[in-house]
C-alpha cells in the first residue's frame, strides 16, 4: 500500500505543524505514524525526541482505533503536532465513547507507554463523546526546532 504524504505539513502561524483527520481504522495507524514521522523528519529535533514521540503517538492512535468504538461503527481520529517553545506538542483525539468505567489496574499498556515516553501528558474526555490525549516532549535546553 502506498502511503500518501499529507498536504497539511507546513507552517501554521509560523509554527512548524502537521494536522490530519482520518477514519478510525487499522490503516490509519500506519498512515498517521508515517505522516507524523515525515513531519518530525522535516524539522530539526533530537533523535531521542523523535523516537519518544513516534512511540507515544503510535500508542495513542492504536488506542483510539482499538477502544474508541465498541461496535462496528467507526469515527475519525484527528492528530495535530507542532513545536511550541521548548517542546513538541501532539494532540490525538477521537469521536468514540471515551474511557469506559469498570475495573482497571493502572493506566493500561497504551497509556502507560505514553506516560513513559512523553515528558507530560493529559487525557480529556469530551462531554459530547470522544477523548483527547495531549502529549509534550521537551527539547534539550537551548534547542528549538526550526522549519
Amino acid at each position: 500500500m502506498k502511503t500518501r504524504q499529507p498536504e497539511t505539513i507546513g507552517l501554521i502561524d509560523t509554527v512548524p505543524a502537521v494536522a490530519l483527520v482520518l477514519p478510525a481504522s487499522s490503516a490509519a495507524i500506519g498512515e498517521i505514524r508515517n505522516a507524523v514521522g515525515h513531519f518530525l523528519a522535516s524539522i530539526d529535533l533530537p533523535a531521542e525526541t523523535v523516537q519518544a514521540a513516534d512511540i507515544a503517538v503510535s500508542e495513542a492512535v492504536s488506542n483510539a482505533v482499538a477502544h474508541a468504538h465498541s461496535n462496528a461503527e467507526t469515527g475519525q481520529i484527528a492528530v495535530h503536532a507542532d513545536v511550541e517553545g521548548d517542546g513538541l506538542e501532539v494532540v490525538v483525539s477521537d469521536e468514540g465513547e471515551g474511557i469506559q468505567s469498570g475495573p482497571r489496574a493502572g493506566l493500561g499498556t497504551g497509556l502507560g507507554t505514553i506516560a513513559e515516553f512523553a515528558d507530560d501528558f493529559s487525557i480529556d474526555v469530551h462531554e459530547s463523546g470522544g477523548l483527547e490525549i495531549w502529549m509534550r516532549f521537551l527539547l534539550p535546553t537551548g534547542e528549538r526546532a526550526l522549519a
